[in-house]
């Protein structure tokens, strides 16, 4: 089934007439700009996926839930556990910055993140933030950022325990309690996945490439006063990966520590210090035989000033240190790095105008000195609709194997760099909202081929449209993106990036039980640089259900891939077709 953006149109347009829906109260975010304020606030474009959404939509990992969001597009290599890249607005994996409780994490000999070992059933909320946040958070964030806060502990005691088991042999476990004693809570929660999986390879391997997950994570939080509170959070993943090729085996570990301190200085100055370290491990076998060994830990540590100047103005100053670390059986002409960078945002909220300017500069003990900033601008048309507009540079910083592998590596390269523009339209109706936005993003020094070295240009150019309504006494969610990557160079079409993708959510409770719907479709993709490999578009359908046996229990099920269609997101490898799972889960005490 070929996608193409006149269907995508036509869906767009059938749900533009509906009935009145009642208005959801705004979550409050932290991502967009390191303090709290809700969506609808923020001038950048965010999607915030809450504990409510993660459960109704039973996901099987991450992925599943960064796929309903606008702006993400994801290359799979063979299912649960398997190499994948995610794409934020048209840019590369390297261009998104990954953090878990405010922690940065990710490889530094790769410059990704894992996404496909971080464990799920752990996640309390996801917020992603699209478009460049340098000025906030360093390299890495040219595409955006996608934030996991993990469960944390609540002032009731309630427990958890989830056993589910599906097609291709898959199994899960999960539990968790959460509890509190005095000023202080804690919330312990454990998971393992296992899955025999399918071959996921199209070559002369025919075995199934299986995966296994073992994960927990650890909070405590204590009030010590009024102003004041610690806070320290703990995730650990480890896991097997079993894949086609000579290198056929990979052992992981994930690990992110983070230690938390808040406190009021004065009425109007709030303090955050914080010291943390994120741990990224693997070692590659062929068969039984060990190969090779990758570990890289960072450690960090900031300190951020929030100064209210007013009852219309935010100042937010600080210092932000990184010190990366390898340890691996590449011998690298360099083992580490850091950087420190101070940092410094204005945020000034009127009656119908608000103002964001942001500066931050980057001290790297390899490249030196690298300045990004931005600015943004909302404006109020009306009570029911706002207008965005914004503007910001960033850059991304090469990874110890562009800079040190050895007889390839260049040490001289310089950051990749990049600016955006961006104008969004927001707008409340009786029967939901919308949002419609535009943007720009230019990337000068792309690092490519090998041995690497700063030759590509690239442009992207977007569109996103989301609408929230209700359709029938359905809670409806429909998610567009336009958008068109280019090579500047070459005119050709960025590897593995789909042009057109479109989801839509449709789900209802009542009484006891739940339904769901969900609609995948994207458009065709290159999977090479000279777009001489078009993969096609598809389309797929997902079904959920859920039977609420009593108020502490309930049966899920699931149907994914109904119409068992075939598809490719990465050249040569395969994605699951038909296949359900059923799951029974216990919340309470």
């Amino acid at each position: 089934m070929k996608i193409t953006r006149h269907v995508f149109l036509v869906a767009l347009t059938t749900t533009l007439t509906v009935p009145a829906i009642a208005e959801e109260q705004s979550p409050i975010i932290v991502t967009a700009t390191r303090t709290a304020q809700t969506v609808d606030e923020t001038l950048a474009s965010v999607t915030v996926i809450s504990k409510e959404q993660i459960e109704q939509q039973q996901p099987d990992d991450l992925l599943d839930l960064l796929t309903s969001v606008r702006g993400i597009d994801i290359a799979n290599s063979g299912g649960i556990g398997k190499t994948t890249d995610i794409f934020v607005r048209g840019t590369s994996s390297k261009h998104v910055l990954f953090m878990i409780d405010g922690v940065k994490v990710g490889s530094a000999t790769l410059g990704s993140v894992a996404f496909q070992h971080i464990p799920v059933s752990q996640i309390e909320r996801i917020e992603i933030v699209r478009g460049p946040r340098s000025s906030l958070y360093g390299s890495e964030a040219v595409g955006g950022v996608i934030q996991i806060f993990t469960k944390k502990g609540t002032a009731k005691e309630q427990a958890n325990i989830k056993l589910g088991n599906g097609t291709f042999t898959t199994n899960n476990i999960s539990a968790g309690i959460s509890t509190s004693a005095g000023n202080t809570k804690f919330s312990f929660n454990a998971s393992h996945l296992s899955t025999a999986g399918f071959d996921a390879k199209k070559d002369s391997e025919t075995d199934n490439d299986g995966y296994t997950n073992t994960s927990a994570t650890f909070n405590i939080n204590h009030a010590i006063s009024d102003t004041s509170s610690l806070n320290l959070n703990l995730m650990r993943t480890s896991g097997t990966n079993n894949y086609d090729g000579f290198y056929n085996n990979d052992q992981i570990i994930q690990q992110v520590t983070g230690l938390n301190y808040n406190f009021a200085a004065l009425s109007n100055w709030n303090v955050k210090l914080n010291i943390a370290q994120s741990r990224d491990e693997s070692e590659n076998f062929s068969g039984l035989t060990f190969q090779s060994r990758f570990i890289t830990v960072r450690d960090s540590y900031s300190w951020q000033n929030d100064i209210t100047i007013g009852t219309r103005q935010l100042l937010t100053v600080g210092i932000d240190h990184i010190n990366d670390a390898v340890d691996s059986t590449t011998a690298y002409d360099k083992t580490s790095r850091s950087n420190t960078a101070g940092y410094a945002q204005h945020q000034w909220n009127g009656e119908n105008n608000d103002i964001q300017i942001g500066l931050r500069n980057d001290d790297n003990q390899t490249f030196g000195n690298h300045t990004t900033g931005n600015i943004s601008w909302g404006h109020s048309l009306s009570k029911e609709t706002r207008i965005i507009t914004s503007y910001g540079t960033a850059f991304k910083a090469p990874t110890f194997n562009d800079l040190y592998w050895p007889a390839a590596g260049d040490p001289n390269l310089q950051p990749e760099s990049s600016a955006s523009a961006e104008i969004e339209i927001r707008k409340k109706h009786s029967w939901g909202k919308t949002s419609v936005s535009a943007y720009n993003t230019q990337i000068e020094n792309l690092i490519a081929g090998w041995p690497p070295s700063n030759v590509n240009k690239a442009e992207i150019n977007g569109v996103e449209i989301s609408v929230d309504t209700k359709l029938a006494g359905w809670n409806t969610r429909i998610e567009l993106s336009l958008l068109n990557p280019k090579d500047k160079d070459t005119g050709y079409i960025l590897q593995r990036r789909a042009k057109e993708m479109l989801r839509i959510d449709m789900d209802k409770k009542s009484g006891k039980w739940s339904a769901g719907l969900s609609f995948i479709g994207q458009g065709k993709r290159y999977d090479s640089t000279t777009n001489t490999k078009e993969l096609d578009g598809y389309g797929i359908i997902n079904l959920r259900a859920g039977y609420e046996v009593s108020k502490k229990l309930s049966i899920k099920w699931k149907i994914e891939n109904l119409l068992d269609k075939e598809y490719e997101t990465a050249k040569d490898y395969n994605n699951p077709g038909i296949n359900g799972y059923l799951s029974l889960v216990y919340q309470g005490f």
